[in-house]
């Protein structure tokens, strides 16, 4: 369990650094939706004292994702049929 922590904290720490310095951003946002899906989802039935938070970041990331004029068409793109 332990080591399940360390990576997901440290996939989290290279991922938002990454959205930071706006490297390989459409891959960042790709690795961490799973990521905020499980944050929001832990704060809507466990812990609802950290609902904003786990909000904002689901709301940032759908902005970067789908609304977002530089990045949504790279995104979007895994969602065409081949």
């Amino acid at each position: 369990m332990m080591a399940t922590h360390y990576f997901l904290k440290g996939s989290e720490i290279v991922c938002g650094s990454l959205l930071l310095f706006g490297y390989f951003v459409p891959l960042a946002l790709v690795v961490l939706a799973p990521i905020i899906i499980n944050i929001l989802l832990v704060h809507t039935f466990m812990m609802p004292s950290g609902l904003l938070l786990g909000s904002v970041l689901g709301m940032f990331e759908v902005y970067l994702a789908f609304f977002s004029a530089e990045y949504s068409p790279s995104i979007k793109q895994l969602f065409r049929a081949r």
